[in-house]
């Protein structure tokens, strides 16, 4: 794909942005109900364990979080 931006995203990729800054906060969809917000900086990716704990990581480190009341279970900042 070609690069169509000075930080070489691809217009797909552009378009990703685009869709996600026009979502709204509120409610997760059917058929989640659960929801928690955290304050994080920096965020690259994130996911959750079989124990519906959330494992956050940016350039920093990783932090791993409750989901219920994010309440930190684990922090590293030496991510190798």
């Amino acid at each position: 794909m070609e690069s169509i931006s000075p930080y070489n995203l691809t217009r797909y990729e552009l378009e990703m942005i685009e869709s996600a800054k026009q979502l709204k906060l509120g409610l997760p969809p059917p058929p989640w109900s659960k929801h928690s917000i955290f304050e994080a900086a920096g965020i690259f990716a994130a996911g959750w364990n079989t124990n519906d704990d959330i494992l956050m990581f940016s350039l920093d480190g990783y932090s791993l979080r409750t989901f219920a009341l994010g309440d930190k279970k684990g922090r590293d900042t030496r991510i190798t």
